[in-house]
């Protein structure tokens, strides 16, 4: 992921594939910005499987529009 990238993109860009659960966008507390990954939890297997599906090989710069 973007070092820019902000829940809101992330929410934005995965909840196409389900409902979202759970979501966590791991940050670096020193530089105050996203460590480049992100862990996100699915209602149902199947969801999470569409996901998977959805993003492989795909480049997204989920970068805030603001």
């Amino acid at each position: 992921l973007s070092f820019r990238t902000t829940e809101d993109t992330l929410r934005d860009t995965f909840e196409q594939f389900g409902k979202l659960v759970h979501m966590n966008l791991v940050m670096d507390k020193v530089a105050n910005r996203p460590k480049g990954f992100a862990f996100l939890r699915y209602d149902t297997e199947e969801e999470a499987m569409k996901a998977i599906e959805g993003m492989h090989g795909k480049v997204y710069s989920l970068i805030s529009q603001t």
